[in-house]
């Protein structure tokens, strides 16, 4: 099966776009519905381009929509490529999992053992977490952290790392939060290259992308930006739609950022991403490195769905194994149903579109990702359903909550309105909107003016309320 998919994923270089036209459309209806049905929300959403590639029982699916840049109006083909952000964790996975196999990197040995150069703002903080805490994201290391651009040459990675780890603060004890982390994985990519004597885009090249068909993807913005590529775009999404930046492959082109986010590839290189993880790792793998890395419940007494670089859950009660990426200007999902047999990859060049329609927090790809699945699974679509609490149930999140760090004091308090919070050090209040159970958002602006939204998750302890999360730190609420 999986010799089949290669063949199909050959070289982007070696493509023709000129004889794809129409792509994979035709072979299956339940896909030409689904290209339709993207096609139609990607003209509502204003999106640009996607590349959209499904797996149905070992056949690959794959279609070309809209452009790859607005200003010049070039169609997306199966030769352009994405930058796929956070979908290059499950990547490092592997590459982890192989250290830990042959003996090189030991996951439960504290990180220090590994990482001689690296110091936490809290000299002792390395020696206290492991490998495998920072790669699951239950070190408790602060969500953020890593540059967002480098002068430095894009080979140095150490040095880079070194440098901005020393301001690192763990915003909890190891194992009692699910922190998302960023940096977490990049200090894991760090020891792969410590431990190989290889740069990271080396070993991973030669043990990870080309075993896995992968062999035309890379980390170099350079040598990606001489094929053709998707020119990210960010559009003003609160106010008229219009194109405020165009990202190209550079952007946070960092050596330390590669482990966490640096990958660039084409729709067949992800589509062989995709197989990899229907045939559990083969051949990159071996069956007990793909337990390791599938594993979940990891720290966290709430119980983690992160494995290796990979989440693990759920849809409408079939297994999913997933990653989401989000870069200024890209969205990438990859969806893995094992049991199903099914695989879907969605890649785009834009944040979230032009509007803030139907949901402004819920990004195209899931939308894009949940409508493929309800097709391919022979399941009525749904609306999405909030499982937000009652609203009369919100009083449980009120109160002030301290952070130990940069994040300051924030009071979350019930208006008539609904949920506020409300920093005490420079006075900005936000408005927050139900997402789910415990979790809710809200919209600010950034530096280039535009709409960005940010998660909040309220956690429980002991029946009440006890933490405030989210990116910008870990805060605890005062008894007092």
């Amino acid at each position: 099966m999986l010799a089949l998919l290669l063949l199909a994923c050959s070289p982007a270089t070696t493509a023709d776009p000129s004889s794809e036209a129409g792509w994979d459309q035709g072979k299956d209806a339940r896909f030409d519905q689904l290209v339709e049905w993207t096609e139609q929300s990607m003209a509502e959403w204003g999106v640009p381009g996607a590349a959209l590639g499904m797996i149905v029982q070992g056949e690959g699916l794959r279609a070309g929509l809209g452009v790859r840049r607005v200003q010049t109006g070039e169609p997306v083909t199966p030769a352009t490529r994405f930058r796929v952000a956070s979908l290059s964790k499950m990547l490092t996975g592997m590459a982890f999992s192989q250290q830990v196999e042959e003996g090189r990197l030991d996951p439960d040995a504290p990180a220090s053992d590994a990482l001689p150069g690296l110091s936490f703002a809290d000299p002792a903080a390395l020696s206290s977490i492991t490998l495998l805490d920072l790669m699951s994201h239950q070190s408790g290391l602060q969500a953020y952290g890593l540059p967002s651009s480098c002068d430095e040459a894009f080979e140095q990675m150490a040095p880079i790392l070194e440098e901005r780890a020393a301001s690192w603060n763990l915003w909890s004890a190891p194992g009692e939060h699910s922190i998302y982390s960023n940096a977490g994985v990049s200090t894991v990519g760090l020891a792969v290259q410590l431990a190989t004597g290889l740069s990271f885009p080396e070993y991973m090249t030669s043990n990870v992308l080309e075993p896995a068909g992968m062999a035309g993807a890379s980390y170099d913005p350079n040598v990606a930006s001489l094929g053709e590529y998707a020119t990210g775009h960010s559009f003003d999404m609160a106010g008229d739609g219009r194109l405020v930046a165009e990202r190209d492959l550079f952007q946070r082109a960092c050596a330390a950022a590669n482990p966490a986010s640096g990958l660039i590839a084409n729709l067949d290189e992800m589509l062989a991403l995709a197989q990899l993880l229907l045939d559990e790792g083969a051949p990159v793998l071996s069956p007990e490195g793909w337990e390791r890395m599938t594993r979940t419940g990891y720290g966290d007494p709430e119980g983690s769905i992160y494995g290796w670089g990979i989440q693990a859950g759920s849809y409408r009660d079939h297994r999913v194994l997933t990653h989401t990426g989000s870069l200024h200007g890209y969205q990438s999902i990859l969806y893995v149903l094992p049991e199903d047999g099914l695989a879907l990859v969605v890649m785009l060049n834009s944040d979230h579109g032009t509007t803030l329609v139907p949901e402004p927090w819920y990004k195209p790809t899931n939308r894009i990702a949940e409508r493929a699945l309800d097709l391919f699974l022979g399941l009525e679509p749904q609306e999405r359903s909030s499982s937000v609490r009652a609203v009369e149930d919100w009083g449980r999140y009120v109160g002030t909550y301290q952070d130990a760090f940069d994040w300051g004091e924030q009071v979350v308090s019930l208006e008539e309105g609904g949920l506020v919070i409300t920093s005490t050090e420079d006075g900005q209040r936000f408005e927050l909107v139900p997402y789910s159970q415990d979790r809710f958002q809200y919209s600010y602006l950034s530096s280039e003016g535009l709409t960005y939204w940010q998660s909040i998750d309220f956690k429980q302890e002991d029946e009440r309320t006890r933490w405030l999360l989210s990116t910008d730190g870990l805060a605890e609420r005062r008894t007092d």
